[in-house]
């Protein structure tokens, strides 16, 4: 996952209202703000519990696994389907 590039991650729907695929930049989660990948981490009250959880103390980190969990337990991805074989 790269997000270092401005923000624009098919993950948002800012992203997704500029290229046309959303009619709506606004957050699905909290209805208050425009959902950039800034607002989805670190601002969206509608996740306030699952950040802390993921970041005790606000000590954000940029661990990837750790913001992979975060992410995955908003619903903004889902766990990899295990490998059959």
């Amino acid at each position: 996952m790269h997000w270092s590039n401005g923000g624009h991650s098919p993950l948002v729907a800012a992203y997704l209202n500029r290229m046309g695929r959303r009619d709506s930049a606004i957050c699905p989660h909290c209805h208050s703000a425009d959902e950039t990948v800034e607002h989805l981490v670190f601002q969206c009250p509608a996740h306030d519990h699952a950040r802390r959880d993921t970041w005790p103390g606000d000590t954000f980190t940029t661990d990837r696994r750790r913001l992979w969990r975060y992410l995955e337990r908003i619903g903004a991805v889902t766990p990899p389907l295990p490998d059959r074989e």
